[in-house]
């Protein structure tokens, strides 16, 4: 029919406006279609009221997509299994025709994104598992796995599959692709148990239950300008939505700021960096193909896909390390691709983020500067890297990425955290919270956007909005883990110190390589009067991290309030060589001294953080004075840190 023809045209060629305008001359019958091309417009409602009333299986695909886009997850969820028997089984082979009717991959693996946005993550693994193992190109499906907390191997995930075969064979074209499912007798069909079998997945979720950050003043000139959402912008933003692409799963960070999100951002391969699938032609011109060669192209195609499989084992290596916080194992499995693909700007973006998590920042720094000059209109994981800048205290560099964000894309949420964390780091924190509360109107799925208005309400002192702002960010992504880091730091300032314990230990279950998370659950337990108990998360935090200065710090000072000096000493003489202008240091080896009778090594580093730090006089003098006193934390801080 030339009027369809003309659609699939449009379509193609990215004209969906005008594909919608055609779809109006369609007769009532063609609502597929219709509903089709309202999805692609991003009219999420317009294709919901559409196909929920018409029964065949590229209606219910339509409707189960528009749920997604809806955040209905449940009824999407149950109109896709209710439907199972017509989908389940069917191979990209039967369907590939211009009816935009899903294989069950794909129904597999947008019932994964249904059922994980219900929150139902058990069967949301077991669907993305389904899909994969159909079609291990589902780049979608394993991101997915990741960010639900599964223990994913990727050399047993991207494998060739019957499916994947068949792609190097000549397509078939099957007219009958719009199967009626009026007749199915049970409404909500129910999901098959798995079997049990080895296919790379071993679930391990993490509990029902984070780092460092001004610009310059024209930035305060247009934040009231740029707050404000008219109608174009809110037409905008729709369009935004429609192609999936949001400040969602960012995934990661470090704590406080430094225990950096989320992450959970499913990644999605764009259409210009697939390989061509498509077999080339042996043929010369003028001449008749060889006989043999359908099937040399198909050894050639099937050559080319296991070369694609073989390029996602390594980025899914790197990509399942680095969800799991693994970041020296997920740095060398990236080092592992091959250049041309390596100094792309997803991977160099992860390279980045693996960078940040190990608090490397000015390694992480040069890692982003790379991908803004690849490519400059990039804005996923930016926010990371105003992170990244905020902790390096460059305000001028930070100012200029956040006006630069703004101006490319003013409906982007990484633009506006950039933007806050500029104002943050010139301490004006109202304003940063008012930029981070536009990035969650932009995308309310930003968790980290969250957590970063709870860091400048801490910094406000006002701790009821903090905890609300943290409690958003896990409610948006329960494996956020800087948000459950911001609540406990919020109930140790309020001195409860068992709640906080009860949090950091939940913000260490999901990323449990974080030394700083370590060491707070060591505070917590100090100020407990657990001692022992505290020891042991210290000595956890320097094996995890033997940089982490503040882990050894406490581990010496819990020595010496153990009455065990020399092993205290071991520790100081290490923080010596690496921090030998800290007052805090040479006043904990004074005091370490002191107590193993070594009053002239004690006087000397005494001496030494009196001229470090001349405001502590009267408390180092004290300290000189008194033989034998523990004082309590010896004047060191760690609130410079933020996840």
């Amino acid at each position: 029919m030339a009027l369809r023809s003309a659609i699939y045209n449009s379509l193609d060629n990215g004209f969906v406006e005008n594909a919608l305008f055609l779809c109006g001359l369609l007769q009532p019958e063609d609502v597929h279609l219709k509903a089709h091309c309202m999805l692609q417009a991003g009219q999420y409602k317009a294709a919901y009221d559409a196909a929920k009333r018409h029964t065949n299986l590229g209606c219910v695909y339509v409707f189960a997509r528009a749920c997604l886009g809806l955040e209905r997850f449940s009824e999407g969820a149950h109109a896709l299994e209710k439907a199972r028997i017509y989908w389940e089984g069917r191979g990209q082979k039967q369907i590939e025709s211009r009816r935009f009717i899903p294989d069950s991959s794909a129904c597999y693996t947008l019932l994964g994104k249904l059922w994980a946005g219900h929150g139902d993550s058990k069967r949301a693994m077991e669907s993305y598992i389904e899909a994969l193992k159909l079609n291990p190109l589902l780049w979608d499906a394993f991101t997915g796995l990741c960010h639900l907390g599964a223990f994913v191997r990727p050399v047993n995930i991207f494998k060739l599959t019957p499916m994947l075969a068949s792609m190097s064979q000549p397509a078939t074209f099957n007219g009958d692709t719009f199967l009626d499912i009026s007749e199915a007798k049970d409404p909500f069909v129910s999901t098959p148990e798995p079997e049990s079998h080895d296919h790379g997945y071993a679930p391990s979720l993490g509990p029902t239950a984070a780092p460092p950050r001004r610009s310059v003043r024209l930035l305060g000139s247009r934040i009231a300008a740029a707050t404000s959402t008219n109608f174009e912008e809110r037409r905008e933003l729709r369009k935004a939505k429609a192609t999936g692409t949001k400040g969602t799963n960012r995934s990661l960070s470090t704590v406080g700021r430094v225990v950096s999100g989320n992450r959970k951002p499913p990644v999605e391969i764009s259409e210009d960096s697939k390989p061509d699938l498509r077999p080339s032609s042996t043929a010369v011109s003028g001449l008749p193909a060889p006989k043999m060669a359908p099937l040399n192209d198909s050894a050639r195609a099937q050559d080319s896909i296991q070369r694609i499989l073989d390029l996602l084992v390594k980025m899914g290596t790197g990509y399942a390390h680095l969800s799991r916080f693994q970041c020296v194992q997920a740095l060398d499995a990236f080092a592992a691709i091959p250049a041309q693909y390596r100094e792309t700007p997803w991977v160099l973006s992860q390279i980045g983020k693996a960078y940040y998590e190990l608090s490397r920042w000015s390694e992480a720094e040069k890692v982003f500067q790379r991908i803004r000059e690849k490519a400059p209109s990039r804005m996923e994981d930016m926010e990371v890297f105003s992170n990244v800048l905020w902790q390096l205290k460059k305000e001028t560099d930070l100012a200029h990425l956040a006006h630069t964000l703004v101006e490319q894309d003013r409906l982007s949420p990484q633009a506006w955290c950039a933007l806050g964390n500029a104002f943050s780091l010139q301490r004006e924190h109202d304003q940063a919270i008012k930029c981070f509360t536009r990035a969650t109107q932009l995308d309310p799925k930003f968790a980290y956007a969250f957590t970063l208005q709870g860091h400048e309400h801490v910094a406000n002192e006002d701790y009821d909005k903090a905890l609300y702002a943290y409690r958003c960010a896990i409610s948006a992504d329960n494996r956020h883990y800087n948000g459950w880091y911001g609540l406990g730091q919020v109930f140790e300032k309020m001195g409860k110190y068992d709640v906080a314990e009860k949090h950091y230990r939940a913000a260490s279950q999901i990323n449990p390589t974080n030394a700083l998370l370590a060491v707070k659950i060591g505070l917590v337990l100090d100020r407990m009067k657990k001692t022992q108990p505290a020891l042991i998360q210290y000595v956890q935090a320097v094996a995890l991290d033997p940089r982490s200065n503040l882990a050894r710090f406490r581990k010496a000072q819990i020595h010496l309030k153990l009455n065990q000096p020399q092993e205290a000493l071991r520790e100081l003489e290490v923080l010596k060589d690496a921090a030998p202008d800290d007052a805090n240091v040479h006043f904990m080896l004074g005091r370490t001294h002191k107590k193993m009778g070594q009053r002239a090594n004690a006087i000397k580093h005494f001496t030494i953080a009196l001229n470090l730090d001349p405001k502590a006089s009267q408390y180092i003098k004290e300290a000189m004075e008194s033989i034998g006193e523990d004082e309590d934390d010896g004047g060191y801080s760690s609130e410079g840190s933020r996840a």
